[in-house]
């Protein structure tokens, strides 16, 4: 058993360091370094603030690991949702700001030629949300100890990004490589994960789970433009960013304040402040 799953373990790690790769090979190979250099500025300030993003949900998987052992699994499941409603909310915002501060931002920093178009600015933005959203179902897979059961997966992620995104660079030029990411992923890490989890796992329909899925995203979506649309009357960056920095936020607390995972959030939140005091 703890053979097949290191190896399961080691076609995740060798799997997701091809699939990260995949897309500045191909961007050199099909449309030239200097694309490149135009999106690294981007990726860039992406894995900047993706580090300390990281780190919340990564610095959860020791606690979540011995609450699979010791907990009933309604709890599990219980957290498990609580843990996704946390993910929609911290990657929506930053998809948000992403979305809205990119091009204000690049072009105060280093200027207006080192622009990408907003549509692709979207793709990219997108691919960001929907891998960040599955986080908490990769963190469950693997405390649940369901490695074997996804080993595929990276390599299927990387044959779908290679071939898609070949055939969609040729055709669409530079957001090909985007469209390809983008279709690879949820043709795999969108509902392979999910769909291992519940059937292996929780004893809940898969169906709620994209219900949930669905009402979360239109939700990040119409935030999203509201905030896009008043960040547009203002032309002075630093106010782009106040406002990107509390509306959304707002918005999604007057949204989900009444909500069952938001009152449990805020309860744990209570309740480790009171332990630190």
């Amino acid at each position: 058993i703890i053979f097949r799953n290191v190896i399961a373990m080691m076609s995740h790690k060798v799997g997701a360091v091809v699939q990260n790769s995949t897309t500045n090979i191909l961007m050199s190979a099909f449309v030239g370094v200097y694309w490149v250099g135009i999106y690294s500025n981007y990726l860039l300030i992406i894995n900047a603030i993706n580090s300390f993003v990281i780190q919340l949900f990564g610095s959860m998987s020791a606690s979540l690991g011995n609450l699979s052992e010791t907990e009933d699994e309604n709890r599990v499941y219980s957290i498990y949702k609580t843990l996704l409603f946390l993910a929609f909310w911290v990657y929506g915002f930053c998809s948000i700001c992403f979305f809205v501060l990119f091009n204000p931002f690049i072009k105060t920093w280093i200027g207006e030629k080192y622009l990408l178009d907003q549509f692709t600015i979207g793709v990219i933005v997108t691919n960001y949300f929907l891998l960040g959203v599955s986080t908490v179902s990769k963190n469950y897979i693997n405390i649940s100890k369901l490695f074997w059961n996804t080993k595929l997966k990276p390599w299927l992620t990387v044959i779908i990004n290679l071939s898609a995104s070949i055939i969609f660079v040729k055709l669409f030029g530079f957001i090909g490589l985007f469209l390809g990411a983008l279709l690879s992923v949820i043709l795999t890490d969108f509902w392979i994960d999910p769909f291992v989890l519940f059937n292996n796992r929780f004893k809940d329909s898969l169906r709620s789970y994209f219900l949930s899925y669905l009402r979360q995203t239109i939700i990040i979506i119409f935030v999203g433009i509201i905030t896009y649309f008043v960040c547009n009357i203002f032309e002075d960056i630093v106010v782009k960013i106040l406002i990107c920095g509390l509306m959304p936020n707002i918005l999604l607390l007057s949204i989900h304040y009444k909500s069952v995972e938001f009152k449990y959030l805020f309860k744990t939140i209570n309740t480790l402040k009171i332990r630190l005091k």
